[in-house]
């Protein structure tokens, strides 16, 4: 079984990304309210690595000829001392903005200790988005823990799915999907796509300050829902025919052209991409399990002025 290959378009463009700059990969914390031994997340961290043959890859070569190449050292365990919850933060902030040595490996980990609450830990994962989504983050974090559960409870784990490495995802894709036509089909959309971005022109919120480049660094903003007020709304949503996604979505249009209006007529044109997982598209179905990228994003154009219907909007989006 083949496990080296060379990257796709896509995973070339995320490696360059990750070249040039220090903050595009993705950070997934995980709050653990119990004990937490390093050793047992150092032994489920091995495991995964056996199982899956990406976070057990590095990036290989130079821009003209990049490859994954497996057979990586232990994905590494930092761990970080912190006297109050709040300071994990400040993990989260270093680890956004550190760039990832994919030369070395693809994937890091961070477990952070309270040290004024023995029962309050904070995983922090750092995986380069060649080799992952969303999704595929939760999910690593979701098998962390399943391990951990086992080992902790005395379980000997001596049989290990590997999951086979994958192609990149055009060559997933059934054949009618690939041929001429379909081709031509996906053309005409990217190019109905570029028509609508010139005909809307949608607005941008300006730059508060410019600074160099290397003096850019990104950052966090958390919001947390408690359990009655995600309730409220997904039964809001459901009455209202739509979908969180869409109605959160319509929330952030309403308050940029806010931000950008100049005058309370508000007629500002703006654009907003949403995420979809590919996972489906493919026959059979991705297991959710496997760690790799299998998502992209669709445009949609809106004009927003004062008379803009909140749920309608939001079907729309839907």
């Amino acid at each position: 079984m083949v496990y080296d290959r060379k990257l796709s378009s896509n995973e070339k463009a995320f490696e360059i990304l990750n070249q040039r700059t220090n903050s595009s990969n993705i950070v997934t914390i995980s709050r653990i309210k119990r004990l937490v031994n390093a050793e047992v997340i150092r032994q489920a961290l091995d495991i995964i690595q056996h199982e899956h043959p990406r976070p057990n890859s590095r990036i290989a070569g130079n821009l003209d000829n990049l490859s994954f190449e497996t057979g990586v050292s232990k994905i590494p365990l930092r761990i970080g001392e912190k006297e109050y919850a709040k300071q994990y933060q400040e993990v989260v902030l270093q680890e956004l903005n550190q760039k990832m040595q994919s030369d070395q490996g693809l994937i890091r980990t961070v477990l952070v200790q309270v040290s004024k609450d023995d029962h309050l830990n904070y995983l922090i994962t750092t995986t380069h988005y060649a080799i992952s989504d969303g999704l595929s983050c939760v999910k690593l974090h979701s098998q962390i823990f399943r391990y951990c559960q086992k080992l902790a409870l005395g379980e000997i784990i001596d049989e290990i799915n590997i999951h086979p490495p994958l192609p990149p995802f055009t060559e997933l894709l059934p054949a009618r999907m690939q041929d001429f036509k379909s081709k031509l089909k996906l053309f005409i959309f990217l190019l109905k796509c570029q028509f609508e971005s010139i005909r809307y022109k949608p607005q941008v919120l300006k730059m508060e300050k410019y600074v160099h480049f290397e003096e850019r660094y990104c950052g966090m903003i958390q919001k947390r829902l408690n359990n009655d007020e995600t309730t409220e709304l997904k039964d809001f949503c459901k009455n209202n025919n739509t979908t969180v996604h869409s109605t959160i979505c319509v929330a952030m249009l309403l308050a940029s052209a806010k931000k950008l209006a100049v005058s309370k007529e508000m007629n500002i044109q703006l654009k907003c991409q949403s995420a979809i997982d590919l996972r489906r598209c493919i026959q059979p179905a991705i297991n959710d399990e496997i760690i790799s990228t299998f998502t992209s994003g669709i445009n949609t154009f809106h004009n927003i002025n004062k008379n803009t219907s909140f749920w309608k909007l939001a079907r729309e989006l839907k």
